[in-house]
């Protein structure tokens, strides 16, 4: 294939020793493959038979050196690895450049969060963190009412500080890993086991907004499990009752 340069003769190998039907420039037709066997020539370690569909016109042979097509591979493909150290390199030198910008402290929790989604979103803009921190401020922003429930908001707000403080330091490191205080890790309820079912379902109403016909039924096991402790229904705003599903496992 004298009349084919090396990007072009890549394209021929490729589909010749893919058994497909191929269509050579140098003959101007269309051969078919069979399948590649040991070479028994010394020019190749692989070898393909091309068939015309003329049978009055010869079988071409295409042999294969496999050291010179991973010469050209290497040729071709090795700036790739200076791409990827490029940019990692740019990105350590990004790391760097936002951990020296300090994350503002607030001293009220919720103004916190709100300063560290922001910063999230700046900050390669994590899904997992994204994730928990919505929930946190959801969980921040609930207003509860009922009396009861108060002494037990107020010592789980408290058991979330040190959630709160994880994110920002690793936000404020640039490093973006697993949470150690992960507010799932606060889950010692059986519930979440018997709700299995139920909690997935919910979940996805709480953070989709969208229409869920068997809501009744979710606060319904919720209440029937509880005793009613938490009071589940509709009439409580979205973000009240996740608090209280986030209680719920706690106990």
């Amino acid at each position: 294939f004298p009349n084919e340069d090396d990007n072009n003769y890549f394209k021929t190998i490729r589909a010749c020793f893919g058994a497909h039907p191929v269509s050579l420039n140098q003959s101007n037709s269309k051969r078919f493959a069979s399948w590649p066997f040991d070479s028994h020539f010394n020019t190749g370690d692989l070898t393909v038979h091309l068939y015309s569909r003329d049978v009055n016109e010869e079988d071409l042979a295409l042999h294969l050196n496999i050291n010179e097509l991973l010469e050209f591979l290497t040729t071709r493909y090795d700036y790739l690895d200076l791409i990827t150290e490029k940019i990692e390199s740019l990105f350590i030198d990004y790391q760097k450049k936002l951990s020296k910008q300090p994350i503002e402290t607030k001293a009220d929790l919720l103004e916190q969060l709100y300063v560290l989604r922001s910063e999230s979103e700046k900050r390669l803009d994590n899904d997992y963190y994204n994730s928990e921190i919505d929930d946190l401020i959801m969980i921040f922003e609930a207003e509860v009412t009922d009396p009861a429930l108060v002494p037990m908001v107020d010592s789980y707000k408290n058991s979330l500080i040190p959630l709160v403080e994880e994110i920002k330091t690793n936000l404020q490191a640039m490093n973006i890993v697993d949470l150690k205080n992960d507010s799932d890790f606060r889950v010692r309820s059986d519930l979440s086991g018997e709700l299995n079912y139920e909690l997935p379902k919910f979940y996805s109403w709480v953070h989709s907004g969208r229409y869920d016909p068997m809501l009744d039924y979710y606060f319904e096991r919720f209440n029937a499990v509880t005793d009613g402790k938490f009071n589940f229904n509709k009439s409580d705003e979205i973000k009240l009752t996740f608090l209280k599903a986030k209680l719920m496992l706690t106990q």
